[in-house]
């Protein structure tokens, strides 16, 4: 088994498409809130990366836990709304739908996923776009061989 660093997120992508939602590619959240959308959509963005202070076992390796945070954003475009109120259902129902098909999955040798929060990260009344983000979370125990390497 070859040790795997960080997680994937072209898998949570899949994961998400294969319960129905669709997904699309984004870079970042800058990059989300500039654009202007034609319909409802869902992208995977990673957070951060977070690590333990590693742990001497045996003398030639050690150990670290680690844990990946990743968000899954909502886009819904709120048509001649400029409050939002139509979407309500459309978002409630994207909440739902995003943590049944990732809370408790297990990608590779990672621990199962888990929720950590969700909150509105922008309302623009003039593209009338509503972005919501959830967060997720799940770690790993790296053990690796400590070796030298001569200058």
């Amino acid at each position: 088994m070859s040790l795997r660093f960080n997680l994937d997120l072209n898998v949570i992508e899949t994961v998400l498409t294969d319960s129905g939602l669709r997904v699309d590619p984004a870079l970042s959240m800058p990059a989300l809130l500039k654009k202007s959308l034609q319909s409802n959509k869902t992208f995977v963005l990673p957070l951060d990366e977070l690590a333990e202070q590693p742990d001497e076992i045996g003398g030639i390796d050690v150990q670290q836990r680690t844990m990946e945070r990743f968000a899954v954003v909502g886009a819904f475009k709120s048509i001649g709304d400029k409050s939002g109120t139509s979407q309500k259902n459309a978002l409630q129902e994207w909440r739902e739908n995003v943590k049944t098909a990732l809370v408790g999955v297990v990608v590779s040798n990672f621990d199962a996923i888990t929720f950590e929060a969700g909150k509105l990260v922008e309302m623009n009344t003039e593209k009338q776009n509503i972005l919501y983000q959830l967060q997720f979370a799940t770690s790993q125990t790296v053990v690796s061989n400590v070796r030298n390497v001569d200058e």
